[in-house]
This record gives structure tokens, C-alpha cells and sequence, in this order.
């Protein structure tokens, strides 16, 4: 699938992003600390439901905010999704197209110990998007 558009608010360092994604290659340049990680993060987690930099979905969130969230439109072929990703303290939502995904209960956000091993299935493998290909990310494991 092809990133099309992203959407953050109160992720990280962003209050508010909206990005629009052209065809071929997308360059990410910046001065250090502008935010070039927490947005490869951002698209990461859109594939697995979680982090790569922290098992505490919390951290997340910008500091005096309740809720960050994450909102991507996707496209394969003649085939355009979204993905929505609510984040609060503690609870992680997940929509797919408008619709609670089913994912959300198996990809908690936040671990009691920063030493629990990240989960080993690909959060969004069992989801199907109709008249398409399923949404499909390698295990945590294995990247």
C-alpha cells in the first residue's frame, strides 16, 4: 500500500501535521531535533500498533495533551483505505476505514516493564480489506 496523506495531532513533538504524499520517492530532510524520527515513527505505527523507540504508548502523547492520534490514507491500485490510530494514557483505538478494528485489543500499547519483549505477530496480518490485499507487516521479530 502507498502513504497518501498523514495526520498527526499531539504526537510527539507535532500539535498538528498534515502531510500529502506525491508519487515516486518522498525525501525526509531536516536540522537535527526538527522531527524526521517521530514522523518515520508515526508511519511505522501505522503497520504494527506500537513503537519501535518505546513500549509505552504514553510517551507519545505531547505533555498536557489526553490524546494523540494518527490518521493515514492509504491506496493500492483503485483500492483507498484510512487508518486511524487514537492514543490516550491508557488505551490504544484503532479504526480501519471508519470501523473499530478488531486489532485493537491485540496490540496494547503501553507494558508494566520497559524489559517485556515487543509482541510477535503482525498486528494488522488477519485483517482483510475488502475487494483487496490484507494489510500486512512483518513481526517486530523479524525486522
Amino acid at each position: 500500500m502507498i502513504l497518501i496523506r498523514l495526520q498527526l495531532s499531539s504526537f510527539r513533538g507535532y500539535e498538528r501535521l498534515d502531510l500529502g504524499f506525491g508519487p515516486g520517492i518522498t525525501a525526509v530532510v531536516g536540522e537535527n531535533a526538527a522531527g524526521k524520527t517521530n514522523l518515520v515513527e508515526a508511519i511505522q505505527f501505522l503497520s504494527l500498533a506500537r513503537s519501535f523507540r518505546t513500549n509505552d504508548d504514553a510517551v507519545l502523547i505531547q505533555d498536557g495533551k489526553n490524546v494523540a492520534v494518527i490518521d493515514a490514507t492509504l491506496s493500492e491500485g483503485a483500492l483507498t483505505r484510512n487508518i486511524r490510530i487514537e492514543l490516550s494514557k491508557d488505551a490504544k483505538k484503532v479504526y480501519v476505514t471508519g470501523s473499530p478494528s478488531d486489532v485493537s485489543a491485540n496490540c496494547r500499547g503501553s507494558s508494566t516493564s520497559s524489559n517485556s519483549p515487543p509482541p510477535t505477530y503482525p498486528c494488522f496480518a488477519d485483517r482483510q480489506v475488502s475487494g483487496g490485499p490484507s494489510l500486512i507487516s512483518a513481526s517486530p521479530n523479524s525486522l
